[in-house]
Parts: C-alpha cells; structure tokens; sequence
C-alpha cells in the first residue's frame, strides 16, 4: 500500500513587520454528529419547558423549571459554540517584534489572547494527541486557562500551550517561521 505524504492544514502569511499563521479547527465527525442530535433533543426539552412556564398554569414546580431552564439554556448554547468551533472555527498566531496574539475565531467573531513577546521564554513544540477519545479538550475551542496545543512556552512562571488543532510536524513549522522575530537570548541568560 503507497501512503501519500499530507500537506499542512494551516496556512502561513509572513510580512515584513508580523507573522501570521490561520489553524482550521480539528473536526471530529463523530462528535459533530452526537452534538448535533444532542440538539435536536435539546430543542424539544427547551420547547416545553418554555411552554409550561408560559402557559400561565400555577405549577408548584415553576422555580424548580425555571432553574432548570436556566442550566438547560447554557447547555444548548455550550453545544451551539462547540460545533461551530468544529464546523467553522479557526486559531490565529501572530507575532510581531512586540507580541505572540493567540485569535481563537468562529465566523470572524473571536477572543484574543496577547502575551508580551520580552517575556515569552523557550517556544517549542509539546506532542499532542488529537484523538478526542484520549484527549476531549480538542473537540472545544480554547477559550480558557493556558490552553492545549502543539506548541508551548514559558510565560512567567506558567507554561501556555498554543496551536490546538495541529501536530508535533506542523508545530516546528510554524515555530521556525516564527523564529526571526523571538528575542535572542544569550546561552549563559537561558532558562
């Protein structure tokens, strides 16, 4: 059997003042199929539970539903994020002489993360799994903490990892582009 090599799934923009690398969301079919049914269930349990709160019987159980109804929201809404991310979703590095941007993006809505390139320290890769049986977290967009990902670093006195949908391979690739704008700190001074 002949196995053909894989291109990258990242695309890399390099100027004369930033670096930029556009990461596509890990997708994982499984998963986006039991979300997605999970959401046709969803929408039936919000349905009626919105029916009984506005049907103006006094129920006994109105706080219980309306609590329930509150959780059950924030669930359907997790779900609707966590598909996105896998559908549409994309992960950003940028870096220029001053700053390493971590943009995690769905539809060109996204949050930013931007650590002061002086203090990041030792960027390297960190192998990864990508399977979501051995490692859920890839399946949802890192949104919070010091992430997950390919790529690592020391920033102050906690490691971030970056590049969540790619591997130890595309991880040094995008490291070495990254590596004309990273502070060259003498041997004797590394930590």
């Amino acid at each position: 059997m002949h196995i053909s090599a894989s291109n990258e799934r990242f695309t890399i923009a390099e100027g004369a003042t930033e670096t930029s690398v556009r990461v596509p969301s890990f997708k994982n079919i499984f998963f986006i199929l039991f979300i997605g049914a999970w959401l046709v269930g969803w929408y039936l349990g919000e349905t009626s539970a919105i029916r009984t709160l506005t049907s103006g019987v006094d129920d006994a159980n109105r706080t219980f539903t309306m609590f329930w109804l509150a959780g059950w929201t924030l669930g359907g809404i997790w779900a609707v994020i966590t598909i996105a991310w896998q559908l549409l979703g994309y992960e950003i590095l940028t870096i220029d002489h001053h700053s390493l941007t971590q943009r995690i993006e769905v539809l060109g809505i996204g949050i930013n993360k931007t650590y002061r390139l002086q203090d990041v320290r030792d960027l390297r890769t960190a192998p990864y799994n990508l399977s979501v049986f051995s490692n859920q977290k890839v399946a949802m967009p890192p949104l919070f903490g010091a992430g997950h990902g390919a790529i690592s670093f020391d920033y102050g006195s906690r490691a971030i990892f970056i590049g969540a949908s790619m591997d130890e391979t595309e991880a040094k690739k995008v490291i070495a582009a990254f590596q004309r704008f990273l502070p060259q700190v003498p041997k004797a001074f590394a930590t």
